[in-house]
């Protein structure tokens, strides 16, 4: 969320925007390249990690399997964390707002699965398959679910699609 809420809060504030709007690339163009390079950002910090499992192995044998799955996981994961930051600050100019929101909206798909045991069968199949962390869980145990995989994919892929949809309805109603 901190990397993301400056990404169109603080262009709107400035007035940057409509700038960015007439040069010859479309709405998608820009989401992307804005989703992409905060990816990267995340990427890097990942890689900085991966120091450590290879200093490990040089003492304890690790299996490569789980600690692939697990990058991979916590990669997709970052992945959707950062189309929820790119949707919520293209909601709002201001960038303290974007990142709380963010956090709200992350907090609220975290929190579904907390207390199973105190919901009611139908609020939990209600409720349980919108859980990010629930699909991380087999990631960290060394499995790759294809039905965990297509969900973090839809879940960016919904998310930057929210975000195409957001600017151009503030677009079309002329508002910053």
């Amino acid at each position: 969320p901190l990397l993301t809420m400056r990404l169109f809060a603080e262009e709107r504030k400035l007035g940057t925007l409509e700038l960015l709007w007439t040069y010859p690339v479309r709405d998608v163009e820009i989401i992307a390249g804005k989703f992409i390079a905060c990816l990267a950002v995340v990427t890097l910090m990942l890689a900085g990690t991966a120091v450590y499992p290879l200093m490990l192995v040089r003492f304890y044998p690790v299996a490569a399997g789980p600690l692939v799955a697990g990058y991979l996981g916590l990669w997709m994961l970052a992945a959707a964390f950062v189309a929820c930051g790119l949707f919520v600050s293209a909601l709002t100019e201001n960038q303290l707002l974007a990142g709380a929101a963010t956090y709200g909206v992350l907090l609220f798909f975290w929190v579904v699965t907390w207390n199973e045991a105190a919901m009611n069968e139908v609020t939990r199949h209600l409720l349980l398959p919108f859980s990010l962390f629930d699909r991380f869980y087999t990631f960290a145990l060394g499995a790759v679910d294809t039905g965990n995989v297509s969900y973090l994919v839809l879940f960016t892929v919904a998310f930057l699609c929210f975000t195409l949809f957001a600017l151009d309805a503030r677009r079309w109603r002329g508002v910053r």
